[in-house]
């Protein structure tokens, strides 16, 4: 029964999305894009209704009728409802801000009511997880965030979303599909057990380059006018009376590369989350970085562009 209930599940899900395609935001739900069928409880009430029905013809009770065809025009007002209650209702939703495998997504969606009279008991759901009852005022619009749980790097494409409600009595479910052109990029996950290396292509641990700053004197030179007079040797002055000016030369780091062959893993998933773990450090050290895999080369940079563009690197790597 449960296989064949899954299976009929896919073969509904197969159809609505050849009927209604890919949807761009917003989306303005339409009477064709709204499904309605009756609850477990709408069921037995509508078969309790038949039974009462049935008795009161039989035995010709007029007030046995009276009460059937009452109760009838209640489920065809609360179905009336059902329907109405998502009808010309727009949705706009955006993209998920990538994170690392195992952590929670989430996916901004707006619900935006562009009637007078208000919506109630809406519910959002993503892969079978649903968010708790919404209540959306008239001429009102809120944003909300779905979840969705990550396991493993990529990028993910979010199959749909469902919008459902049972307003007003639970005795019908009013529901919509949104197939939507959005996805999920997904870090590896940080981890392993080397530090980072603080020296790259054979470089020595400690080398530095020397540029023009403020770290160290290297020289004397003769003065010119505009240089800085608290720059002036003014010793050297005294003994020789020749007015020279002192330069400087700061050390600066060299630019780390973060290597593939730089680790020992052997397993792929275990190397890429290796250097993920460098990127990261790297980033939090505020270190010039680059990133070399195979048949892929990022130069070294430190803007947070840069950071990105090297975990997404790491996040598509066959």
């Amino acid at each position: 029964m449960h296989t064949l209930r899954k299976r009929l599940r896919a073969r509904g899900n197969r159809w609505a999305r050849r009927r209604h395609g890919s949807q761009l935001s917003p989306v303005e739900l339409q009477r064709n894009r709204i499904y309605i069928l009756p609850t477990k409880a709408g069921i037995i009430f509508c078969l309790m209704l038949f039974v009462i029905l049935i008795g009161s013809m039989n035995y010709n009770n007029s007030m046995g009728l009276a009460l059937a065809f009452t109760l009838g025009s209640f489920v065809l007002i609360c179905m009336h409802h059902c329907h109405r209650n998502l009808l010309a209702l727009q949705v706009r939703y955006g993209d998920a801000e990538p994170v690392f495998a195992g952590q929670n997504a989430r996916i901004p969606v707006t619900l935006i009511n562009n009637r007078g009279y208000r919506r109630l008991d809406l519910k959002l759901g993503l892969d079978g997880e649903t968010i708790d009852a919404i209540d959306l005022q008239g001429q009102d619009s809120q944003t909300f965030y779905l979840t969705y749980t990550t396991r493993h790097r990529g990028r993910f494409a979010m199959e749909r979303l469902q919008i459902s409600c049972r307003y007003p009595c639970g005795l019908f479910q009013a529901w919509t599909w949104i197939y939507w052109d959005t996805a999920v990029l997904v870090y590896p996950a940080p981890a392993g057990r080397t530090q980072l290396p603080q020296y790259s292509g054979g470089i020595a641990a400690g080398r530095t380059a020397i540029i023009h700053g403020d770290d160290e004197m290297a020289e004397l030179r003769e003065f010119q006018p505009g240089d800085n007079l608290s720059r002036v040797a003014w010793k050297n002055l005294a003994r020789s009376d020749t007015m020279n000016t002192k330069t400087f030369n700061a050390l600066a780091e060299e630019d780390l590369w973060i290597e593939w062959t730089g680790s020992d893993l052997t397993g792929t998933e275990e190397r890429l989350s290796q250097l993920t773990q460098w990127v990261v450090a790297a980033r939090q050290q505020g270190r010039r970085f680059g990133l070399r895999l195979p048949d892929v080369e990022i130069t070294p940079d430190d803007n947070p562009v840069h950071v990105r563009r090297c975990l997404t690197a790491l996040a598509l790597f066959p």
